[in-house]
């Protein structure tokens, strides 16, 4: 019974997978001009914005952050990855807008102390680095797992060698009741 269910969601998969080929790809506007694609940070129609901000197409679209009264000298944005050097020029917090939105995970941090900046989500969505008056240095902001996504990990790696192991030993004794049945057969 096992074996049929996997077999009929097999052949569903390849039957829908050739359905899409068929009708979507062949007809799929291809896009050849990478310069007007739209770039990694793009939110398509909000559809992974938290559900309380309001969409706007122009809100992701800078690719550099935006601050008043603070310096910008140099400034790196790998995927959920920000390296910046900047200087707060007033003498209270002041707060730099990166265009990465803001989820539990994300530490931003001075990477010469370690000291931990405090981060709050803007109105649009986008992270904002709350620095100190007169801070000047390097800041790291990035994604960091946390020990119960860590665990998670663990455990499916766990299940997954243990089922494999689990299907091992049950071979193992498939093939052992096979030849016992065939030394009882051979008997007869």
């Amino acid at each position: 019974i096992v074996r049929s269910c996997i077999m009929c969601l097999l052949a569903a998969s390849v039957v829908s997978a050739g359905y899409m080929a068929v009708t979507y790809l062949d007809t799929a506007e291809r896009i050849e001009d990478y310069e007007q694609r739209d770039a990694p940070y793009y939110v398509s129609n909000g559809e992974y914005l938290p559900s309380d901000i309001v969409y706007s197409e122009d809100a992701f679209h800078p690719l550099e952050p935006i601050a008043a009264d603070i310096e910008i000298d140099y400034f790196e944005k790998d995927y959920n990855r920000v390296i910046m050097n900047c200087r707060n020029l007033l003498d209270g917090e002041n707060v730099v807008r990166v265009p990465i939105l803001l989820y539990r995970g994300y530490r931003a941090y001075d990477t010469a102390t370690g000291e931990n900046f405090s981060m709050l989500r803007s109105e649009d969505g986008t992270t904002g680095i709350v620095l100190p008056g007169g801070y000047q240095g390097q800041i790291c902001m990035e994604f960091e797992k946390s020990y119960l996504w860590l665990m998670g990990e663990f455990l499916s790696l766990a299940a997954i060698l243990f089922l494999y192991l689990n299907k091992r030993n049950l071979l193992k004794r498939i093939k052992q009741r096979i030849k016992i049945q065939k030394t009882d057969s051979e008997k007869i």
